[in-house]
């Protein structure tokens, strides 16, 4: 299971049958005892690789059902394994609940985003969920999160085969 926790959440490749089968028998398994510290660390880090699209504060059953049996309480608003999207889903997660939504909305927003210079109507639409949660706020969190990005992953991958030269993180 912990070779599969750290691979990429791809549900097309040659691995993704294993990978669902692997889930279903967890979840069973979790439900007739509670797993140990250690258990915990490896669900947790197979509940990133499940996560192949930005939840945005509503995940899969599945996902929530590993968060319970984790016991960690973590929310997902963007996919997990970078410390950018790491920092974002914690401190999104912090928010009182009533203050999510205008967050969810502007993260699902930033997502559609396609082209390289963002037309009129899509900066108009920015601008009006920026000023619902308060300029100043947005700009002191993407003040913190932007910097994060040049990091990479939180997650480690392991290289592609034994003796790979490559990082593991790469």
């Amino acid at each position: 299971m912990l070779s599969l926790a750290i691979t990429i959440a791809d549900r097309r490749g040659p691995m993704a049958d294993v990978r669902d089968r692997l889930a279903a028998a967890v979840l069973r398994d979790l439900a007739a005892e509670p797993p140990t510290a250690g258990e915990r660390f490896v669900l947790s880090l197979f509940r990133r690789s499940r996560i192949a699209a930005a939840p945005l504060g509503n995940p899969a059953d599945e996902i929530v059902a590993l968060t319970r049996a984790i016991g960690d309480g973590a929310q997902f608003f963007l996919i997990p394994g970078e410390v950018w999207t790491d920092a974002v889903n914690e401190d999104v997660g912090r928010l009182p609940a009533g203050e999510r939504p205008a967050w969810v909305a502007l993260l699902a927003h930033a997502l559609q985003a396609s082209a390289s210079r963002p037309s009129a109507a899509w900066l108009e639409t920015a601008t009006g969920l920026i000023d619902a949660i308060g300029t100043d706020w947005v700009h002191e969190a993407f003040a913190r999160w932007l910097p994060l990005v040049s990091r990479g992953r939180s997650t480690p991958r392991r290289p592609s085969f034994a003796g790979s030269t490559r990082p593991a993180n790469g």
